[in-house]
């Protein structure tokens, strides 16, 4: 950390605005002998702050994205999976509402996509439980149905859905719409 803090130290005899404009062009620190100790003790733990904020950002980006498809039909399962699995996307998946919040409870996805008609709730019925949930609630959720969007787009948002896409999408636009949200 030393080496990446400047200081001019500045007797009490120096000339101020010779070393200010010095400092300033140099991108160095002005500081008195007399408050060296205290001025170095902050800078080094404000760039310590800020080096372990960074670590942690850059973890978070460049830790693999985890999804949560919820559907009762398994051939909607292989196609997300498969688009999924092509752009390195950790696949979870749950085959009802209940098994996609028991899910909830040990690993927390950075998106849920699930199906409008799932057994046991609605995919509306779920959306509504992950969003009034104070731990999930953060989580977007993606309704994919073979319902018209204009049928059902509404219901969808009042549920706290983050948006909604009809099941004969093709892959690719898939993938770009998940992409937005992860």
């Amino acid at each position: 950390f030393i080496e990446a803090i400047k200081l001019l130290i500045a007797s009490p005899t120096a000339n101020l605005n010779q070393v200010s404009t010095f400092s300033k062009e140099n991108n160095m620190f002005l500081v008195e002998e007399k408050h060296l100790e205290s001025v170095l003790n902050t800078k080094v733990k404000a760039l310590y702050n800020e080096k372990i904020l960074l670590e942690k950002n850059e973890s978070h980006l460049s830790r693999r994205k985890k999804i949560l498809y919820v559907s009762d039909n398994r051939f909607m399962h292989i196609i997300v999976k498969d688009v999924c699995l092509n752009h390195s996307i950790e696949f979870q998946e749950a085959f009802d509402a209940e098994e996609a919040l028991k899910k909830l409870e040990t690993s927390v996805p950075d998106i849920v996509l699930t199906d409008m008609d799932i057994p046991d709730l609605t995919g509306l019925d779920l959306c509504k439980a992950i969003k009034h949930s104070k731990v999930y609630g953060h989580i977007p959720v993606i309704i994919y149905s073979s319902h018209k969007k204009t049928d059902v787009y509404e219901a969808c948002k009042a549920a706290g859905a983050s948006d909604y896409y009809e099941k004969n999408m093709n892959p690719k636009d898939l993938f770009a719409k998940l992409e937005s949200y992860l």
